[in-house]
């Protein structure tokens, strides 16, 4: 069965949209894209977009992607000392110049509504539209008693839902480019998450019944976005999946925007 995503993210967004307006709050959100990346400049609009319905102000920062460190750290500081801005994320992918361990330390924990820092104010936002897809089709329980797989283990995709399965001490398998006989590890998973962006995932070797969510995506030759696995496909053997697009993407936004309304009630 398909999981609506954007049905999901729709109920969440028409309760903070309702929270914002019985609280009397003026969230913001500070968004800073560096360089041209079309797909970045398109996750951009879909955040300023959802964050207008709703009524969250939205700053959006335009960098070259030859911005030094020291001209990203004066922007990301002077945000940091805004007390009328909640929340800021830099958009991925990073230009080669600036390192994930250097734009995550600089944004201050009560305005990480990325969840990227440890000390992080907030949970990430990614982690959290993955337990509500689990959440809502009753599969929470499962994770503790059925086999959970991982694959990948990017800054922005697996990592963050590693961070949370651990946190949770929910065991798990991790796949990733040296991993021996990752098909083997696919097999007799009973829920994977996929976090890669590319197909890696054939439908031949999944479990009858086996819960997919996808996280990673990319673009086929038809320039069209993508999931890690033919839906199509996996349609036949999974009791649950999630489409791409309108599977997990929908929900984390929703779950960024959420941040930054708790953001903002703690101000």
């Amino acid at each position: 069965m398909k999981i609506n995503g954007v049905k999901f993210a729709q109920r969440i967004l028409d309760e903070l949209k309702e929270e914002i307006k019985k609280r009397n709050l003026s969230p913001k959100l500070a968004i800073i894209l560096m360089g041209d990346n079309p797909i970045s400049q398109s996750y951009v609009k879909k955040k300023e977009k959802k964050a207008k319905e709703i009524g969250i102000k939205t700053i959006i920062i335009r960098l070259a992607s030859s911005t030094s460190k020291n001209i990203l750290r004066s922007r990301i500081e002077k945000l940091n000392s805004d007390k009328f801005v909640h929340g800021i994320i830099i958009q991925r992918p990073l230009p080669s110049q600036i390192t994930e361990n250097f734009v995550t330390n600089i944004i201050i924990k009560e305005k990480d509504v990325d969840g990227f820092r440890e000390d992080s104010s907030f949970e990430s936002p990614m982690s959290q539209a993955v337990y509500e897809i689990l959440n809502s089709i009753g599969a929470l329980s499962l994770l503790k008693r059925k086999k959970t797989t991982i694959i990948g283990k990017g800054e922005t995709g697996g990592k963050p839902i590693l961070k949370f399965l651990k946190e949770k001490g929910i065991r798990h398998s991790v796949i990733d480019s040296k991993t021996k006989n990752p098909q083997k590890i696919i097999q007799e998973s009973d829920i994977i998450i996929s976090a890669v962006g590319k197909p890696v995932i054939n439908a031949k070797d999944l479990k009858k019944g086996v819960i997919l969510i996808g996280v990673g995506m990319y673009k086929n030759e038809k320039g069209e976005l993508s999931a890690d696995y033919n839906q199509k496909e996996v349609e036949k053997v999974a009791s649950f999946y999630t489409p791409v697009p309108g599977g997990v993407g929908p929900l984390t936004v929703a779950m960024l925007l959420k941040n930054v309304v708790k953001a903002a009630q703690k101000r």
